[in-house]
């Protein structure tokens, strides 16, 4: 344990509440605070773009509980983080992203180039304006910024589960390109959230923990798949005079609605993003089942 301001760039020391160092030279730190916008116009505007979508009714006009936030820390900390990655409960902070991206890289390792940050400053401006407004939570990675302000553990855990995932590579810019490439190559999108996803399910303490979480990855990842394609496919199908929604629409209410079905309707799945839910398949799950004894 070090001391919090230590390591937290581009945060207020006062909102750190955990900092962990990790031995490969990373750090895993957690800010909180509950900012105005988002405590007003973003629990309005989460309802039609978050909890609807997601169908999480029970977390509506509800802030990230300390419970969540615990099992979020425990579930974290001791990992062997190379970057520093900055969890951010409840807020996003334009001035901490300008920060984050203009640090150099003695005050943050594992960070995609600096030019490459740079040149993506407006987005991750646009990302974090929008991110209070909505509640959105989401991974930056030329930030190496996780932003939760969902009050079920699931999206916490998944967007962490990102930055995971992330840090993982082999350099910052395999990072970056990563992410340019899910702007530009379809699909890209949907193989970056199952990573998430697969990264995610082990980390969780309970199959009842991972079923839960499953109602709201199916149709994340499900949205996510379409809406990385529609841009491309919608080029090629003329529009329909008249049409409530085009083809762009029409992906995210069927991406969301096939991984609602899978969740819901099929909800005993022997496997999902890679996880085999316990005593379903034994002889493919040794972590669900002990060895046969010799």
């Amino acid at each position: 344990m070090v001391t919090k301001s230590e390591r937290a760039v581009g945060v207020n020391p006062a909102h750190v509440i955990h900092q962990t160092i990790s031995k490969e030279g990373g750090s895993f730190t957690i800010a909180e605070k509950n900012e105005f916008i988002a405590q007003t116009f973003g629990h309005i505007l989460a309802i039609p773009y978050v909890h609807l979508p997601l169908w999480t009714p029970h977390a509506i006009v509800r802030n990230t509980p300390p419970e969540t936030i615990e099992y979020l820390k425990e579930r974290w900390k001791d990992v062997p983080w190379k970057g520093d990655v900055l969890v951010r409960i409840g807020h996003t902070s334009l001035f901490g992203d300008i920060q984050r991206s203009m640090a150099d890289k003695k005050d943050l390792s594992h960070m995609p180039p600096k030019w490459m940050r740079t040149l993506v400053l407006p987005y991750t401006l646009l990302q974090s304006f929008l991110g209070k407004f909505m509640r959105l939570d989401h991974y930056n990675a030329f930030t190496n910024t996780a932003h939760v302000f969902h009050a079920d553990k699931a999206m916490g855990m998944g967007r962490i589960a990102q930055a995971h995932w992330f840090d993982q590579m082999d350099s910052g810019l395999l990072k970056g390109v990563t992410r340019f490439a899910q702007a530009l190559v379809p699909l890209v999108t949907s193989v970056v959230e199952w990573k998430t996803f697969e990264h995610a399910m082990p980390r969780f303490t309970s199959d009842a923990d991972r079923r839960s979480a499953s109602k709201i990855f199916e149709p994340y990842w499900g949205k996510e798949t379409m809406l990385s394609v529609a841009p491309w496919v919608g080029t090629f199908i003329p529009s329909v005079p008249g049409g409530l929604f085009g083809f762009t629409e029409a992906a995210y209410f069927g991406g969301l609605a096939g991984g609602h079905f899978m969740a819901r309707v099929y909800p005993k799945q022997e496997e999902r993003f890679g996880w085999v839910f316990e005593g379903m398949r034994p002889e493919f799950s040794p972590r669900a089942m002990p060895p046969k004894k010799r």
